[in-house]
């Protein structure tokens, strides 16, 4: 995806101003677990959302997390040309890490 692209699907999806930072801090208090999606190229798009691309077992692709108009988030996953391949909607925050990890990486051997 472009950086026109990214912006415009932020647009399209994101109701609420938020800060993406303090979401991906929140992420980041996964450690490994977090880690182990090949999380990377982070981008807060106008405080609206918070994008970024996963190598994980389940998903290859990006992720784009953003905050609806009751105040919960929603996620979609998109595929490397933007396509939305699912969503995940009205996440309260201590739902988001583990609702994004079933869809990324978790598979049932896990232990933690």
């Amino acid at each position: 995806m472009n950086k026109i692209q990214i912006f415009q699907t932020a647009k399209e999806y994101g109701v609420r101003e938020f800060n993406p930072n303090e979401t991906l801090q929140l992420l980041n208090s996964y450690g490994y677990r977090f880690w182990s999606w090949g999380a990377n190229g982070f981008k807060n798009i106008i405080n609206k959302a918070l994008f970024f691309k996963v190598q994980g077992h389940h998903h290859k692709g990006y992720v784009l997390i953003t905050l609806n108009g009751a105040d919960l988030y929603e996620v979609r996953l998109l595929t490397t040309t933007g396509k939305v391949k699912d969503t995940l909607t009205d996440l309260f925050f201590d739902q988001l890490f583990d609702a994004i990890d079933e869809k990324v990486e978790r598979i049932p051997d896990y232990t933690s």
